[in-house]
């Protein structure tokens, strides 16, 4: 055995496999692979923000909206980028959906660094982004520009995972395995992706609105009792209905059932202290770096109050807000109440996500109190 192990036929493979292992990672981490990511994918997503803010002209940027899918598929980004244009102030969407805490941050601090003229950061959750803590998975991929400014040492109790997985994430090659393998796989259907996305203008990229006419008001989501037997008629009927797959998920389960017995809230965030303490340290962050914070807090449907939202989440919102509610650079817009519950389904696509009615709602009441609070 020993002998085996000494010989190269065993050692050699393991050295060439390794070498051309770190020679991808190498290449990968070069960005010579970056023009070819799927262009609609979290990686590409990230590659066509920074090259449309390098078009457009980091130095020139004022104002950036940073968030979620929350955010970033409830804001007409145009509107609120022409009228904020109307005052003279450049303001431009760096929202990703799937952005967790991490990413937000590494977001913010990559734009203080590299946008000269910024004055200020719109950072658009709810509740319910607030209070719960992120892990790895997709972190790399939306942050991947930004991954130097993931500042593990102040903010990793946001984190679930444990410390030892960071590397692991944080390889080339695991983040872009899943595009290099889609790649390979139909290489043309590629080409035409990037062909098709390539012919987009720098304004396009800022001004995306996600239009959705649809609605949730087929569907009885306004309680427990009615979320279960709603994903119940689903099931049985074996059919996908669009917006209605995270319901029937949550409420098909043995813990909805006992929660509709015992009429009980989610159990409420472990280690509150961490939140609390992370949110806070980057609000200090951006206003200690001369920058204003206008946080956004957004509705959250009625299914996720009862069926995902911590219970103690309006507890840790609240104790964040308190510390900076006197700070003159920084802003609450409260949206929170804006839809009441019985109207959530008018203005939902699905049960996180709004249509084109709540699009245009939040939009409304975001642009009106920055017409009341800037100049």
């Amino acid at each position: 055995m020993i002998k085996f192990l000494k010989h190269k036929k065993f050692w050699l493979p393991l050295i060439i496999i390794t070498i051309i292992l770190v020679t991808v990672e190498l290449l990968l981490r070069l960005n010579l692979y970056n023009g070819f990511v799927k262009p609609d994918s979290y990686l590409g997503n990230s590659f066509e923000r920074v090259k449309a803010l390098n078009n457009f002209g980091k130095d020139k940027i004022q104002w950036i909206t940073v968030g979620d899918s929350r955010v970033d598929w409830g804001i007409d980004h145009k509107k609120l980028r022409h009228i904020r244009k109307e005052n003279g102030i450049n303001h431009l969407r760096m929202s990703f959906r799937g952005a967790s805490f991490m990413a937000i941050q590494a977001t913010i601090d990559w734009s203080i660094e590299n946008m000269d003229s910024l004055e200020g950061v719109l950072v658009g959750v709810s509740e319910d982004k607030i209070s719960h803590r992120h892990s790895y998975n997709e972190l790399y991929n939306i942050a991947w520009p930004f991954k130097n400014y993931l500042n593990f040492h102040d903010y990793n109790s946001i984190l679930i995972d444990k410390k030892q997985w960071r590397f692991y994430y944080s390889l080339a090659l695991v983040t872009f395995y899943k595009d290099i393998k889609n790649f390979i796989s139909n290489p043309v259907d590629r080409y035409m992706e990037i062909k098709k996305f390539g012919s987009k203008e720098t304004a396009k990229v800022f001004d995306y609105k996600r239009a959705n006419s649809s609605n949730l008001c087929s569907f009885r989501l306004d309680s427990i009792e009615s979320c279960i037997k709603t994903a119940e008629i689903f099931k049985k009927s074996g059919q996908e209905q669009a917006g209605f797959r995270l319901p029937v998920k949550l409420c098909s389960t043995y813990l909805a059932k006992r929660r509709s017995k015992t009429n009980s809230p989610v159990a409420p965030v472990i280690d509150k202290k961490s939140i609390v303490d992370a949110w806070q340290h980057l609000i200090e962050h951006v206003l200690n770096s001369g920058k204003k914070f206008y946080l956004l807090l957004l509705p959250d449907h009625e299914m996720y109050n009862y069926m995902i939202k911590p219970s103690n989440s309006a507890e840790i919102t609240e104790q964040i807000i308190l510390k900076f509610q006197d700070h003159p650079n920084f802003l609450l817009i409260d949206l929170r109440n804006l839809i009441k519950p019985n109207q959530h389904c008018k203005f939902y696509s699905d049960t996180l996500h709004f249509n084109n009615k709540g699009i245009d709602l939040i939009t409304k009441e975001t642009i009106r109190f920055f017409n009341q609070n800037t100049q």
